[in-house]
């Protein structure tokens, strides 16, 4: 799982600075099309779960938050970055629990892991 930590960051980074350049926001939130563009994160998560063979929550969810790096990049981070993560972290859980979907149905179909202890 720790490769996919920083791979789910950094295709996550990528998604949402072209979100951004798409929308002509630095903040994609912003956007009045917003939703066209997050939804896609719900069957990324679940793809990023199906590829890593992990039912992990965290890569699907890390997805999603990194759009908060990809923020604080172009706006700065203000008064208002609480407010922002627990809107990020409520944005998140569909995604994660989709990429723990996506390993659970891959350990499913392929049979479990082995063990690497």
């Amino acid at each position: 799982m720790k490769l996919w930590v920083p791979i789910s960051l950094a295709l996550g980074m990528l998604y949402w600075m072209w979100v951004d350049s798409q929308l002509g926001v630095t903040e994609p939130w912003d956007s009045e099309h917003f939703w066209s563009y997050y939804l896609p994160a719900l069957p990324i998560g679940f793809l990023i779960g199906f590829v890593s063979r992990q039912r992990s929550v965290l890569i699907g969810g890390i997805f999603v938050l990194a759009m908060l790096p990809v923020m604080a990049l172009q706006s700065g981070v203000g008064p208002l970055i609480a407010v922002g993560i627990l809107l990020l972290l409520f944005l998140s859980a569909p995604a994660a629990v989709s990429s723990w979907v996506g390993g659970h149905l891959r350990q499913k179909l392929s049979g479990p892991l082995p063990s690497q202890g």
